[in-house]
């Protein structure tokens, strides 16, 4: 399977990983300027968000969007980081209107604004609730390599890239 395209979702890091009997997993770790991007080139090449969801860790929000295939046994997770201090990301609704209801959710549990959403009312909670219920306080913040393997967060291997990039061109010739 040549996954070379995803070199147009502007990764700055990706991983491979595979579960028995699931096919494969790659996560690329992307900035928040290439989410749009990223979200409509897996739109173009026939994956559907599956679900999204944040870590909430002492480096910042660590946003993971699962991409899936009907047709191949192919993952995508798209990963995110966005600083405590300013916690806004761009909308996938406009791309893939399964984000609407996992960036209201979101924003309901963490605070995360999703920009250019088109309707950020509360999902699950009361709309006068300000308290975000997965947000933690300072303290209790663990580091994202705690909470996810640092082989999902960026390459195991200086070689992973190649291994994505260039031999899969073998596997599918």
């Amino acid at each position: 399977m040549n996954l070379e395209w995803l070199k147009d979702c502007n990764p700055l890091a990706l991983a491979e990983t595979s579960a028995w009997g699931e096919g494969k997993t790659v996560s690329v770790l992307i900035t928040s300027d290439s989410l749009l991007r990223a979200a409509q080139v897996l739109k173009d090449k026939g994956l559907f968000l599956d679900f999204m969801t944040a870590l909430d860790v002492q480096e910042g929000f660590f946003l993971n969007y699962l991409f899936c295939s009907w047709k191949t046994p192919l993952r995508i997770v798209l990963r995110v980081q966005i600083s405590h201090d300013d916690p806004r990301v761009p909308s996938l609704a406009g791309i893939h209107s399964g984000a609407d209801w996992h960036e209201r959710e979101c924003r309901d549990f963490f605070g995360v604004l999703f920009v250019d959403h088109p309707n950020l009312d509360p999902l699950l909670l009361p709309p006068e609730m300000e308290l975000r219920p997965l947000l933690k306080k300072s303290a209790q913040r663990k580091p994202l390599t705690a909470i996810m393997p640092l082989e999902q967060v960026v390459p195991a291997s200086a070689g992973v890239q190649d291994r994505l990039f260039v031999a899969t061109r073998t596997e599918t010739a």
